[in-house]
This record gives structure tokens, C-alpha cells and sequence, in this order.
């Protein structure tokens, strides 16, 4: 039973490490999300533009 007790430590002392990497990318990726916000909001208006185009050529 002890031995078992000791595997179980070092699974959880694993599953620590690749824990704090996943948390190191979720930080990244919420850094890179919020500069691409801005850029996305600016094409936006340009999207909508050409979709009103097309739409206006179909009813055309």
C-alpha cells in the first residue's frame, strides 16, 4: 500500500508541471487575443461594406 501512496505523489507532481505550462499559453494567447481585437474590429466595417455590395448586386 505504501508503494502506492508514492506512485500516486509523483503522478500528481507531474501533473503539476504541464499544469503550469498550459496556464504559461492561456496568458499568451489572452495577450495575443487582445491585440487582435483591435485589428478585427477595424476590418469590420469593411467586411459589412462589401457584404452590403453584394447584397445591393443580388437585388440589382
Amino acid at each position: 500500500m505504501e508503494e502506492r501512496n508514492d506512485d500516486s505523489e509523483s503522478d500528481e507532481a507531474a501533473c503539476s508541471s504541464p499544469v503550469k505550462k498550459v496556464a504559461k499559453f492561456e496568458r499568451n494567447n489572452s495577450e495575443e487575443t487582445e491585440e487582435v481585437k483591435s485589428p478585427k474590429l477595424l476590418f469590420k466595417p469593411s467586411i459589412l461594406s462589401d457584404v452590403a455590395k453584394n447584397l445591393t448586386s443580388f437585388l440589382i
